[in-house]
């Protein structure tokens, strides 16, 4: 009776193994070549952690699978793309998984794709998994990125206003008003600002031994926005200040005396500086990124979001639109020199307007 009654005290602390597909795939028409990524959950009886760095744990190998991406227009297939696995080494190697070595699977696009098309992802398996398929429209384009109208794309005399001559006494600075309408497929916009400059490093504080220099870019997160159909159509406008970006760029950068920072890339009155950068989800996308953002309330459970069946992850289009290569006003120059936020940072500038002003880079 005691060996009848007794129970046991191990514990099953797994599930039974359960290997979904998980893919992640953003198609860009504008793109020469399509990148995403497959691969596979996992469950081991140690820890997880340690499966997490052995590579066939997460990876397929990829004779296993037959996959390809298909085109169609109006429910008529027009394109079938074989895609094929790339080995490559640029992961990044402070993560809990492999690296920096894994597989990609790609397709190339030498003519971009048509964004007025819906794409179907369709993965087979040799060893009789269950077929895994997903589908995409695509975010649409307007030819020169005419939808952004703030600042112009066909206005090569434009310059930002980010100070103005009072600035300095007043301590006041102007509003700038990005501006925009959104086209087909787009449901969220992520707006950058851009400002390039080179910076130099020098062997003395006398600026006269020049030891390297590097182009950088300062970027400046101007806002999220969701947009409320996939019409497109809507008109957006996001009002930014001119004393956040100046003080966004000294918080940046470290005043050092022997570091000397040119505005924009190149010498002379015609100085690209400036880019205003919009990163275009489509609908797919925008809801996959919004069901995984931070929770901030109470109720700490999501839902969990995936249009790939069979699978989990997601498929889906982006697109960037973008103005660049706008110049900065004289005023912004002078601000970047003098300015409360970034005077101590040693900005000059390569136009030889300001050649007599003390700060003309030479």
């Amino acid at each position: 009776m005691a060996l009848a009654t007794s129970c046991s005290t191990e514990v099953e602390l797994n599930a039974p193994y359960d290997s979904k597909t998980v893919v992640y795939g953003l198609l860009e028409a504008s793109a020469d070549t399509q990148f995403f990524r497959i691969n596979k959950t996992f469950l081991g009886d140690g820890n997880n952690l340690d499966y997490a760095q052995i590579r066939d744990s997460s990876e397929y190998d990829p004779s296993e699978l037959y996959v390809r991406v298909e085109q169609w227009v109006d429910g008529d297939l027009q394109n079938t793309f074989d895609v094929n696995p790339i080995e490559r080494s640029d992961k990044e190697t402070d993560g809990i998984f492999f690296a920096p070595e894994y597989t990609a699977y790609y397709f190339p696009t030498p003519d971009g794709l048509d964004d007025e098309s819906t794409y179907r992802l369709l993965i087979d398996f040799s060893n009789g998994e269950e077929p895994v398929r997903a589908e995409t429209d695509m975010v649409e384009s307007l030819s020169g990125n005419s939808n952004i109208t703030r600042p112009p794309s066909n206005n090569p005399a434009f310059r930002l206003i980010l100070a103005t001559a009072q600035t300095p006494l007043t301590g006041v600075y102007p509003e700038f008003r990005f501006k925009w309408n959104t086209t087909p497929g787009a449901g969220r916009y992520d707006a950058v600002l851009r400002m390039h400059y080179i910076e130099r490093l020098w062997q003395d504080t006398e600026h006269t031994i020049l030891l390297s220099e590097t182009p950088k870019v300062f970027e400046w997160n101007i806002g999220t926005f969701q947009t409320k159909s996939l019409l497109g159509g809507e008109e957006f406008e996001a009002i930014t200040s001119g004393e956040t970006f100046f003080r966004l760029v000294g918080a940046s950068m470290q005043a050092n005396p022997l570091i000397t920072r040119q505005i924009g890339t190149v010498s002379g009155q015609n100085n690209p500086t400036f880019d205003f950068i919009l990163s275009v989800a489509n609908g797919e996308l925008d809801t996959y990124m919004e069901v995984n953002s931070p929770v901030t309330g109470i109720i700490q459970e999501r839902p969990t979001y995936t249009n790939i069946v069979n699978g989990l992850g997601v498929f889906a289009s982006k697109a960037t639109q973008g103005v660049y290569g706008f110049q900065p006003h004289e005023e912004t120059i002078r601000e970047l020199w003098s300015g409360a936020y970034t005077s101590s940072l040693n900005f000059c500038s390569p136009d030889p307007l300001f050649e007599f002003e003390g700060f003309y880079c030479e």
